[in-house]
């Protein structure tokens, strides 16, 4: 994560997700967000990732029915930011699925997503700890600078379904409406612990049972 933009993740996320004023909602969310993407066992590898899953949600995605807007814009709206390149990248990170590919004749990476087909290239740096090429991954980037950041939390999607994941998304991107993505990204959270329930199943046996559930 760039220097530029730690500090306010972390002022954001200690006001409003670690704060007493917002232990309720924070409660709240995050049994709406597990009912959603499929409940999480604090016994399982995973559990880190996917409570970083939520945390990012909660601040970018989540918006109250008491308010309009994620948390993350009243925070910037709070604090009347005049660095307009930080205000522009808190307010618009890119929640998604991407492969992560190699970039010829670099050490540099690419994070094609799959629904717009935009590429984000990454520095080695910026890689996500562990994840390898041909990977498909749900995850948030930050654009900063003209360069891409992605968010600690990411959920690892079976790469055999890549080629159907981004038919739909393309499909779903022609429509132009930002909340249809999100809920599509949602659901390949939601498919993702499909297949963890149905570990001794193919996950292409799963899809054609569940397909991508909304």
């Amino acid at each position: 994560m760039h220097s530029d933009l730690s500090p306010f993740i972390r002022e954001a996320i200690d006001k409003y997700f670690l704060g007493e004023e917002f232990r309720d909602e924070v409660l709240s969310a995050k049994d709406l967000y597990f009912t959603v993407t499929g409940m999480v066992d604090d016994q399982k590898s995973d559990y880190e990732l996917r409570m970083q899953m939520f945390n990012d949600w909660f601040l970018f995605d989540y918006i109250p029915n008491q308010r309009q807007v994620p948390y993350v814009i009243e925070y910037i709206n709070s604090k009347n930011l005049e660095n307009e390149e930080v205000k522009k990248s808190l307010s618009s990170v890119i929640y998604s699925v991407f492969e992560f590919k190699k970039k010829s004749f670099s050490k540099n990476m690419i994070l094609k997503d799959l629904v717009s087909g935009e590429k984000y290239e990454l520095t080695p740096g910026n890689f996500p700890f562990g994840i390898l090429p041909g990977e498909v991954i749900v995850a948030r980037v930050l654009n900063y600078n003209n360069e891409a950041f992605p968010l600690a939390g990411i959920r690892y999607i079976p790469k055999e379904l890549k080629s159907l994941i981004a038919k739909e998304g393309k499909s779903i991107f022609k429509t132009g409406n930002p909340s249809e993505i999100r809920k599509f990204v949602l659901a390949l959270e939601k498919f993702k612990s499909k297949c963890e329930q149905y570990a001794h199943i193919d996950p292409l046996a799963v899809y054609k049972k569940f397909g991508f559930e909304r």
